[in-house]
């Protein structure tokens, strides 16, 4: 059943703000909440009354924080002709009342910061901050920018109950961590983001030297000088198969210490890389790239070139 919050009654009326059946009341900034407008005859005689389409258009709810502060909001003016729309409810009864962009299925509103925002245009803004918010009107019934309806002073006292929802940012989602052979793959795919490997490592040797172009005086490669070191393991290409090192039918997977991480290693009193880290499991942070070394003897590589000592963490 649809959740409404229904106001104080007036003229055998009661008028009431609510949700779509089914809709949640937590909701994250940018997201999109869906509000209704229903009207039901309390009283023991059949009313009736007219409403402009346009004007639940036009206006937009009040939006209170939960200290009691009101957020402005921006208006709209609907063009065309706002003709009014007659309805005679029995006692029991209920309705929906439309609008003219959507009809009966509600209207849709963009949760914006407090401070502005765009929303799309079949959406209007509503400005709403964080936290818990209340969203009422003040008024259901009444004149639109170009509309005007005959209105019985009782039913202009009509208003709805106060809403109440929640806008909180969405909790990060926990990084997944892969496996060496996970991270083999997604480097086949060639995934720019950056990823966390676990791995225990086997061997610690200096890097694969390599220039950045073939000019005489080029420059090291990121991740492929002198001084850098890798922390690594072998992973057969065939999942189960025993490494063959003459064959070389595994991968390489290292994790490249550039300069800057060993100095900063060194300055936390570890200079014996290999006895350090040999033998244990880590786990690293960054991007992963493939290396293809054919006919230079050597395997292909998969790497994560490390520039700081926070993308690198001994699990055990």
């Amino acid at each position: 059943e649809a959740f409404t919050a229904w106001g104080k009654e007036s003229g055998g009326l009661q008028a009431g703000l609510g949700l779509l059946p089914g809709a949640k009341r937590v909701y994250q900034p940018g997201e999109t909440v869906t509000l209704v407008i229903r009207v039901r005859n309390v009283g023991k005689q059949a009313v009736k009354f007219e409403y402009v389409r346009q004007f639940l258009d036009e206006t937009r709810p009040t939006v209170t924080t939960a200290a009691g502060k009101a957020i402005p909001q921006s208006g709209t003016e609907m063009m065309g002709i706002h003709g009014p729309t007659e309805v005679s409810l029995e006692p029991g009864k209920e309705i929906v009342l439309e609008t003219r962009m959507h009809g009966a299925s509600g209207s849709p509103y963009a949760l914006l910061p407090e401070d502005g925002g765009v929303s799309s245009p079949k959406v209007w803004p509503l400005f709403v901050g964080r936290g818990k918010i209340s969203l009422h009107y003040d008024a259901v019934l009444g004149n639109s920018s170009s509309g005007k309806i005959k209105l019985d002073p009782a039913l202009a006292k009509l208003t709805t109950g106060k809403l109440e929802i929640e806008v909180k940012e969405a909790l990060p989602v926990k990084q997944k961590v892969l496996t060496p052979a996970e991270a083999i793959k997604s480097a086949r795919e060639f995934n720019e983001n950056k990823s966390a490997v676990e791995f225990k490592v086997e061997f610690v040797t200096k890097a694969i030297q390599v220039k950045a172009s073939g000019e005489k005086d080029a420059a090291w490669a990121h991740g492929h000088s002198p001084d850098d070191v890798c922390l690594g393991l072998l992973v057969p290409n065939t999942p189960g198969a025993a490494i063959d090192l003459v064959k070389r039918d595994h991968i390489r997977f290292v994790a490249t210490l550039t300069a800057k991480v060993i100095g900063q290693l060194n300055k936390a009193g570890i200079t014996d890389l290999e006895k350090h880290f040999k033998g244990k499991t880590v786990r690293v942070t960054g991007t992963i790239s493939w290396h293809a070394y054919d006919g230079f003897g050597s395997p292909d590589e998969v790497e994560i070139v490390l520039d700081d000592m926070s993308q690198l963490e001994v699990v055990k």
